[in-house]
């Protein structure tokens, strides 16, 4: 396959905003919804954050709510099969995946499809990545802790087993989002890692540590977000700074932007290549390719029968003579 049709049928964006709490992940996220179709998961009641948004920009934004704590650890599971499986039935209430109670009591349910979205109009928004591996973890330590008393369940301290375990839950659910053919935006907050010289990185956070070194990896975009002059600011250069991690495989730049809390250009940019490539392809086909039409071909039944029985008399007589 060229990279044009690539680019042209394939080409989506994964974006990962970081930033420590209040310092504007979500309200960058929900720039799209002023141009986009947003499918909103909400793991840590961020819906505040998307209150102040103008009626029309509400309109564009379908929320998909999961209630989840360490005793209830609904988005372990209800995230990670939705990735996997790309549809689903999920409960407002509970946030349960084909849930009898709302289903007995006739209680919202919302029907998930992500196998049939258009990346020119749709971006699917996980608010936070950092919740949803906590969750993991607590899924993990309640099935562990399951016969214990709700005392040492609680004193229980992890072993290297249950680390290796949540490192082998996040690996996989990095591979589904890698393979996404779907615009993708995740939130994370931002924790410190130390790195090899000493100094120390703001990195994304996303299960372990060796987990959240490497989440970014799976994205095209990281965009840090910070609070700055008493505004909220938004990087996306790979030397914006040497204290966080950011970077565009693209070349995006969103703080060179009048408004870099606007993350509608990166994918106004991908969008507005693809119905041009889109174009350039339809044109060049009607040039090397022109359609020609043609009448239909008129077949004359009554010379074509009377020459068949021509060279049949023709055949007759020719035998008689040999004769």
């Amino acid at each position: 396959m060229r990279l044009t049709e690539y680019e042209e049928n394939h080409a989506v964006q994964r974006v990962l905003i970081v930033g420590l709490s209040k310092s504007g992940k979500s309200t960058l996220a929900a720039s799209l919804s002023k141009k986009y179709r947003i499918i909103w998961i909400d793991t840590e009641n961020a819906v505040e954050a998307l209150q102040k948004l103008p009626p029309e920009q509400k309109a564009n934004i379908e929320l998909i709510k999961i209630p989840d704590s360490a005793a209830f650890p609904m988005a372990a599971q209800t995230v990670q099969r939705l990735f996997k499986d790309k549809k689903a039935d999920i409960c407002f209430t509970h946030g349960t995946i084909n849930c009898f109670i709302c289903k007995k009591n006739e209680g919202i349910i919302q029907h998930v499809d992500l196998t049939n979205l258009d990346p020119s109009r749709d971006v699917v928004v996980l608010d936070s990545l950092t919740q949803v591996g906590k969750s993991l973890f607590a899924h993990l330590m309640k099935t562990k802790t399951a016969a214990m008393s709700s005392e040492d369940s609680i004193e229980y301290k992890p072993v290297l087993d249950d680390w290796g375990a949540l490192r082998k839950n996040t690996e996989y659910l990095e591979s589904n989002v890698q393979a996404f053919p779907f615009n993708f935006v995740a939130i994370t907050l931002a924790i410190e890692t130390e790195l090899e010289d000493g100094k120390v990185l703001l990195v994304p956070q996303f299960g372990s540590k060796g987990s959240s070194a490497a989440i970014a990896s799976k994205f095209s975009t990281v965009i840090f977000c910070k609070v700055e002059s008493k505004k909220h600011k938004a990087y996306s250069s790979s030397t914006a700074s040497n204290m966080f991690l950011s970077g565009s495989r693209s070349d995006f730049q969103i703080e060179k932007q009048a408004d870099s809390m606007d993350l509608c250009p990166l994918f106004d940019k991908l969008v507005a290549r693809s119905s041009r490539e889109v174009e350039q392809r339809l044109e060049s086909k009607v040039i090397m390719h022109p359609t020609v039409l043609h009448e239909p071909a008129v077949i004359d039944v009554t010379n074509k029968t009377q020459e068949v029985k021509a060279s049949l008399l023709n055949l007759r007589n020719k035998l008689n003579l040999k004769k």
